[in-house]
């Protein structure tokens, strides 16, 4: 052998024994819990509303209250910025309220956090996702701004640093918003603690830059609650959302917001954080938002929110500079093969290897994986089921009359993993709705990651769901090969459709038909389908930081079950309005035609509707069409009759009714005005 071929293999053999070894300190390592071990209820939302209210406080209570909140904080359990967020308004806003105690408990509390993923100290919570972006920031510089000249424990920082450095990730966070919209897109979950950090910072800020652009986008953040608004809550498609949400929309913590935007009174005790928007100080709600929330006409709204991972390295947004972490992490991307390497480096430099969350990730730590290109060779060859965690670009449209919505995000990557994500919803009240799903989990499985993805939340594998107008068409194609880390795939899907929720519900041979009042829907199965009986009593589910129970009697009828490795739905929705009598509809939906056209090797499935004359045909991962007529999904930013706005606008204009709103953020532009009286 040469004296190359004896280096080679020389090499080769200290590359095995540093990988044994690195495998060998990688098992050892313990993730740090995230939550504690029996739940934690924290009053700091109670709290505010109590002071808020000028109620009477016993002072022995609020010491416990103070205590138990700031006790979470100290442990840094994750979600300790929704309890830091409520603090801080408490200590900026009730600040003679407090004994001098319960105000220095509070700041000793506030300047020993760990306010970004960069300070020293293990633990798991969660800092990256979009809302926890601004959240920490918000609290770093409320908290630094509040006590400039106190050197912070953690870092060794003054609260002027900190405030200087959340300034930068405030600006990073709110720009993204105003080119991409929000990828957490339509979240009555995920919306309350973006308007909680904004509007703290606008009222305690005292940075009119600051104050003002939080201003603009929390201008934007509205106009998505109020054009999805639906019988006074928010119900649509979305980025993220769980079974509470999607199963009883009007018990989501978002409603104060609804509710003042439609003029209506909002009613305590507010429980959750948004008690930060209810009791604000100097944000307004602009006279056009109000407005086209009241307007309970037709509809037809197109929009887009977010990346799709291919566009990030074009964009300069894969690396490790704030900004692009913030991108990256802010949709969730952690193990795709787009940016799996990059997160490797990330969580080196940022020491988050005892992250709970990302146990797995610590087996990666390897030196043999850092030869480039093998980080995304591996996680195309494990598929792990982790990379449906991500969100990306979702074109969305909705339609919707007083009587009913349909909402669906367009051709959201067909046959993905999915997390989350809440690909269609039809609805003719906030409970008597329907959507479909496929399992992840069976129902008393541990869902993979915390409660998701699951029985009812998110989605095995992604359909292929498009819509135009009053159809939507939605397709699950479910691959037999599958990677070593794709988790189980079980062979059906299903759709929660609540019969006790409508007036009735009648079976015909190709599904079911629904009726509420003089607003009808139909869901049509494109095989044989069964319609279960379903018990959920048992199944605890969270809306804010309430546990509530979806409690249906034994013998509800709620689930529709189709089998087999490619299944197709068909929803549509009517109204007496539309001219069309409920039995008129029940004739129309009978004689119509639903066809699945199974995979025939490379050949995708299609789907094929025909009702009233007009055909609709979707081939899964492929075209959509209408009548013969191709429907595109590359949606402006925004398209209705209450604003025209392309995507990564100069500018954006919004107007009904004689009121108007203009919006420039680079130039900060914000200009409301209202009907002349």
């Amino acid at each position: 052998m040469t004296i190359l071929g004896w280096s080679a293999a020389g090499a080769g053999a200290l590359l095995v024994v540093i990988t044994v070894v690195e495998h060998a300190r990688n098992r050892a390592l313990r993730s740090v819990p995230g939550r504690p071990l029996q739940p934690v209820k924290t009053e700091e939302n109670r709290l505010l509303e109590a002071l808020a209210r000028a109620e009477e406080l016993p002072v022995t209570k609020t010491d416990e209250q103070i205590e138990a909140i700031c006790s979470y904080i100290d442990r840094r359990w994750d979600c300790s910025d929704f309890r830091a967020i409520t603090v801080l308004r408490i200590l900026y806003e009730y600040n003679e309220r407090l004994t001098a105690g319960q105000r220095e408990r509070i700041e000793t509390c506030l300047a020993s956090f760990k306010y970004w993923m960069d300070e020293p100290g293990d633990d798991s919570m969660c800092y990256w996702s979009e809302n926890h972006q601004i959240l920490f920031a918000a609290c770093e510089f409320l908290a630094g701004n509040r006590m400039r000249d106190r050197v912070f424990s953690n870092d060794g920082r003054t609260g002027r640093e900190h405030a200087a450095r959340a300034r930068v990730r405030i600006f990073t966070w709110l720009e993204l918003r105003w080119w991409y919209g929000f990828s957490e897109w339509y979240s009555s979950v995920y919306y309350t603690e973006d308007v909680a950090a904004l509007v703290n910072l606008i009222d305690f800020a005292n940075d009119p830059e600051i104050e003002q652009r939080c201003s603009i986008v929390l201008d934007l953040l509205l106009y998505d609650i109020a054009s999805q608004r639906f019988r006074g809550v928010l119900v649509s498609s979305s980025g993220r959302l769980y079974e509470a949400q999607k199963k009883r929309p009007d018990a989501a913590s978002l409603l104060p917001v609804l509710q003042e935007l439609r003029g209506e009174p909002v009613v305590a005790p507010v429980t959750s954080m948004i008690a930060n928007f209810v009791y604000r100080g100097r944000y307004r709600i602009p006279e056009v938002l109000k407005l086209s929330a009241r307007y309970d006409g037709e509809l037809e709204l197109l929009a887009s929110h977010g990346l799709n991972l291919s566009e990030l390295r074009p964009a300069g947004l894969i690396g490790l500079s704030t900004r692009q972490i913030m991108v990256q992490w802010g949709m969730e991307s952690f193990s795709n093969p787009e940016t799996l390497a990059n997160t490797m480096r990330a969580f080196r430099r940022f020491g988050m290897f005892r992250q709970a969350p990302f146990r797995a990730l610590a087996y990666l730590r390897l030196t043999v994986l850092k030869l480039p290109g093998l980080y995304r060779l591996l996680s195309l060859i494990l598929q792990p089921q982790s990379n449906g965690i991500a969100i990306e670009r979702a074109n969305t449209y909705t339609y919707k009359t007083s009587q009913y919505l349909l909402a669906t995000a367009q051709a959201y990557h067909p046959g993905a993993f999915g997390d989350q994500h809440h690909v269609w919803h039809g609805a003719l009240s906030p409970t008597a709705c329907v959507f479909t799903t496929h399992p992840a989990t069976l129902p008393g499985e541990r869902a993979p990651f915390g409660n998701s993805p699951g029985y009812w939340v998110g989605s095995g594998r992604l359909p292929h769901s498009a819509q135009h107008k009053t159809v939507n068409l939605t397709m699950y194609d479910l691959p037999k090969n599958t990677g070593p880390l794709s988790g189980r795939l079980p062979a059906f899907t299903h759709a929660w459709l609540p019969e006790r929720e409508f007036d009735e519900v009648r079976r015909i041979e190709s599904g079911l038909v629904a009726r509420l009042d003089d607003a009808y829907l139909a869901l049509l199965c494109a095989g044989p389908f069964e319609y279960r009986t379903e018990l959920v009593a048992d199944e605890a589910v969270r809306v804010a930081d309430e546990a509530v129970r979806v409690a249906d009697e034994a013998d509800a009828h709620n689930e529709v079950v189709q089998t087999g490795r490619t299944t197709g739905w068909v929803c549509t929705v009517s109204s007496l309005s539309d001219g069309e009598t409920f039995s008129q509809f029940l004739r129309r939906i009978e004689t119509s035609r639903i066809l699945l056209s199974p995979r025939s090797g490379a050949i995708a499935p299609v789907l094929a509707f025909t009702t009233a004359g007009c055909e609709y045909r979707l081939e899964f991962g492929g075209e959509f069409s209408v009548d013969g007529r191709s429907v595109t999904f590359e949606y402006p930013r925004a398209s209705s009759p209450f604003c025209s706005v392309p995507r990564e606008p100069a500018t954006v204009d919004i107007s009904w009714e004689g009121c108007s709103l203009h919006l420039e953020y680079e130039a900060m532009g914000r200009v409301s005005t209202a009907q002349n009286k």
